[in-house]
């Protein structure tokens, strides 16, 4: 784990802002979090939470089930890897950098999918809303 101390000596060190790193690191574990909560809606897409995002409930019976585990599956480890760039002394941008492009990648495929009628507006909605929103950064600072 971080050693406040040392983190904040390294940042001085540096000139890197410590609200900087502290809003990355809030960032990737939110963004941590959302991939779970995503992983569970496309493993169980009947779920009422599914339908709620607009998740289609029934797969054709040709369809089977190994793509919904592998697909969350693929969600968990991002998670994982958001948790762990968290707790790293110092973040790898270029992996926040690809994950951020992913992300980019998945709102566009759900806006094609919507714009074609095959999914309701509502999922993209939520593929839009997956990522966490900060506070500005004065507001991320303690007031005195």
């Amino acid at each position: 784990m971080l050693d406040a101390r040392k983190l904040a000596e390294r940042s001085a060190q540096s000139g890197v802002s410590m609200d900087k790193d502290r809003w990355m690191r809030r960032a990737l574990w939110c963004s941590a979090f959302f991939n779970l909560r995503g992983a569970l809606l496309f493993a169980f897409p009947a779920s009422f939470a599914g339908h709620v995002v607009g998740l289609p409930p029934d797969v054709p019976p040709d369809v089977p089930s190994i793509y919904r585990a592998l697909l969350a599956m693929f969600v968990v480890l991002f998670a994982g890897a958001y948790a762990w760039l968290a707790v790293q002394e110092e973040i790898d941008r270029p992996l926040v950098a690809f994950s951020a492009i992913g992300k980019a990648i998945a709102v566009l495929t759900v806006s094609v999918f919507w714009l074609s009628g095959l999914l309701p507006g509502r999922g993209v909605l939520f593929a839009r809303n997956n990522r966490w929103r900060p506070p500005t950064q004065p507001q991320l600072r303690r007031r005195s």
